[in-house]
């Protein structure tokens, strides 16, 4: 096939889509915008795995948690299915023939969770509920299988951990602010600020949980030598929402945990002996 025939069947599939949609939007149709996007991720799950697994991290802040009643089924969209279809391919992948590092197999962590999905297993098959049981198996292999099987492979670039934090941040980022402005039409009470992370955080616990974990890595990008001017202010700029989000939260917690994190760092960088430690621990609980 020639380049200008390629451009022919480029701009006739193009027009006739573009007719197609038009014809959809007045008959208030509007799911065949949806198709292009949809081929878009079909491709990536085939030919490049690791950028689905980046898309799924920069949306995870934004799911939304819902519940079909009939069904009796709640799941996080956009992410879990997301997550379902990188279990599926990978399913596939492997009966395929698809060669998986063994090394990664072989080790301690990831025997302990391959016999945790095991028991969940067995536990499955005497099950008094089974359909439940079933959903909560499946539920676990879309978590377990994308971001710790397939997640060690990911971070063997040591440049992708970088890419994870960053779009996880620039998500969570988003959802601060909202929720922030949210809180403000509350006068920042501190009974609203249990539920106005709603619908991106079930509560103020999980949504403290996530931002005590980032806010430690935003504050070591400041302070990272080897980024640009740019990027370690973009970092501060980042780091300050997370922080205003963390201290609104109201989740003592999550304040109490980045403390304690801030004071295991500081041991870590003075290099105090771990006897000193525990002699001062032995005379606090005295």
């Amino acid at each position: 096939m020639t380049e200008r025939t390629k451009l022919y069947w480029v701009y006739g599939i193009s027009v006739i889509f573009i007719f197609l949609n038009i014809l959809m939007i007045l008959r208030d149709f509007y799911w065949l915008l949806f198709v292009p996007l949809i081929i878009v991720i079909a491709l990536l799950y085939i030919f490049s795995m690791d950028k689905v697994l980046l898309l799924i991290t920069l949306l995870t802040p934004f799911s939304v948690y819902l519940v079909h009643s009939e069904f009796n089924l709640g799941v996080s969209l956009p992410a879990e299915p997301l997550m379902l279809g990188v279990l599926i391919i990978f399913l596939l992948k492997i009966i395929g023939g698809y060669g998986f590092d063994r090394k990664i197999l072989r080790h301690p962590l990831s025997i302990a969770i391959m016999i945790n999905l095991a028991w969940i297993f067995v536990t499955t098959l005497t099950s008094e509920i089974p359909m439940v049981s079933v959903k909560f198996l499946i539920a676990r292999l879309w978590f377990v299988i994308p971001f710790f099987f397939l997640a060690v492979v990911l971070f063997k670039k040591f440049s992708n951990t970088k890419k994870f934090i960053w779009l996880y941040t620039i998500g969570l980022a988003v959802v601060v602010i909202y929720t922030t402005i949210h809180h403000a039409n509350y006068g920042f009470d501190e009974q609203a600020g249990n539920w106005v992370m709603k619908p991106f955080y079930n509560d103020h616990t999980a949504y403290g949980a996530v931002l005590a974990m980032f806010v430690p890595f935003l504050l070591a990008f400041i302070f990272d030598k080897s980024y640009s001017f740019s990027v370690r202010m973009s970092s501060f700029f980042v780091f300050l929402i997370l922080l205003t989000g963390l201290f609104l939260s109201y989740s003592r917690a999550a304040w109490i945990s980045v403390a304690v994190g801030l004071l295991v760092y500081f041991i870590i960088l003075l290099k105090i002996k771990f006897k000193y430690l525990l002699g001062i621990f032995i005379v606090l609980v005295v």
